[in-house]
């Protein structure tokens, strides 16, 4: 079962799923999928069968792949179906791509109950006849998750798969929090039952995935004589690497290339720091050079540069475990500077505010407290902060709340309240701003 019908999904679990069924499985593994924001995305697909065209693309050409195992493909706020699946004795695993911004954490990286949509799903998860139901992630699970427990359907594996610090462990937290937050014995011995029956899986997962166009479609069908309306275009690169326990099983999802670690920590840093890091940089630097592509930002030698001068501020904070920064830091630059890849920077800069804590505050505020300068991290802090005065910048999620105006130190405070508590942070900030 998956959580967040996406295009990274369906280049990413999806297709993992799909090649890690072995030619004498007596039983493959498939996936229903429910959409996150929009129902869209599921009508499409079943309108055609649920299948859907890989394209892998490099400068070298196109590669097209049918993938066939997603079984269902649903609007995520069909509860109805939503409970029916998560009750299924069958559903051994559920993955979740709904961005960073779906987990509904503040700025300290706990569920944050005061949150408006929040509040309103644990009225709705308190209400004796259901309400309207939730409509957060949080709130579904949970809603889930007691259905299953009355339906005593066994124990579950959950697997976030977005850029959260210890995602599996974050939402682990989330959902006890706010089981615990309700009223009766049934919400009691629901968070009893999520502490002994419900694993979490922490992840890291990396495969650069555009938003599809037009022209892709016209390119699929030119090359295979499918009028495939929900083609995916994504980079040859792919990698997994899983650290947990999955008590109903799992596809074997090794067989397609994943990892399966004791530890996520080393793996998870260096691909947020280094990869998810330099997209936002060049995100918010490049759409204020008249970039609109990774490739094309990459190209500019000066932002080449603000790239490398951020990776040499971040790798000395990674430990080593996960293989050579040196060599990834090069593949890097070949993945970004893939033209026949076009990613959109307004694509990466979108929920800006949540994706730059963990990306960029993080590893700045530990650079700070070893009393080390963090200066290309204010670089990109100060870029952002005036892409969120463009009117581009000013949606929901990329900045901070109206109040906090043009102010540099609210803006901080927003990501991290420990970063706006340093001073020489903050004034590198606005340093930054002044000379852009």
């Amino acid at each position: 079962m998956h959580l967040g019908l996406g295009n990274f999904h369906r280049a990413h679990q999806c297709w993992w799923t799909g090649a890690a069924a072995g030619p004498d499985d007596a039983e493959d593994w498939s996936v229903t999928a429910f959409t996150g924001r929009r129902p869209d995305a599921a009508h499409a697909l079943r309108a055609q069968g649920c299948r859907y065209t890989l394209v892998e693309r490099s400068e070298r050409g196109d590669r097209y792949t049918l993938v066939t195992a997603m079984a269902g493909a649903y609007d995520g706020a069909d509860l109805d179906v939503f409970r029916s699946a998560m009750a299924d004795p069958r559903t051994g695993v559920v993955t979740l791509t709904v961005t960073e911004a779906g987990y509904q954490l503040g700025a300290g990286g706990e569920l944050d109950l005061d949150r408006p949509a929040v509040a309103a799903d644990r009225a709705a998860l308190a209400a004796p006849d259901g309400g309207p139901g939730p409509a957060t992630t949080p709130g579904r699970l949970l809603l889930g998750l007691r259905e299953r427990l009355r339906a005593d359907a066994g124990p579950l594996a959950i697997v976030p798969c977005d850029n959260v610090t210890a995602n599996g462990r974050a939402l682990r937290r989330s959902l006890l929090t706010l089981s615990a937050s309700l009223p009766g014995t049934r919400h009691a011995r629901l968070t009893e039952w999520i502490e002994s029956s419900v694993t979490f899986v922490d992840t890291s997962v990396d495969r650069i995935t555009p938003r599809t166009t037009e022209a892709d479609r016209v390119a699929v069908r030119a090359a295979t004589g499918f009028a495939d309306r929900s083609p995916v275009v994504t980079e040859p690169f792919r990698d997994w690497v899983l650290a947990g326990d999955f008590p109903a099983g799992r596809p074997a999802w090794e067989r397609a290339g994943a990892r399966f670690v004791t530890t996520l920590e080393p793996w998870e840093r260096r691909k947020l720091w280094l990869l998810n890091g330099a997209h936002s940089l060049l995100a918010y630097t490049g759409m204020a050079a008249g970039h609109r592509t990774v490739a094309q930002a990459i190209a500019d030698p000066r932002l080449a540069e603000l790239t490398r001068c951020w990776w040499d501020e971040v790798e000395p904070l990674l430990d080593g475990a996960a293989g050579d920064a040196t060599a990834y830091r090069q593949d890097l630059m070949v993945r970004f500077g893939n033209t026949a890849i076009a990613h959109q920077l307004s694509q990466i800069a979108e929920d800006g505010l949540h994706k730059l804590r963990l990306r960029v505050a993080e590893p700045a505020l530990l650079r700070r407290r070893a009393g080390l300068p963090a200066e290309t991290a204010a670089h990109i802090v100060a870029a952002w902060i005036d892409f969120t005065r463009t009117p581009e910048g000013a949606r929901p999620g990329t900045a901070p709340s109206p109040g906090a105006g043009r102010d540099t130190a609210a803006h901080v405070a927003a990501l991290s309240p420990a970063l706006a508590d340093d001073r020489t942070f903050v004034d590198a900030v606005r340093h930054h701003r002044r000379h852009r």
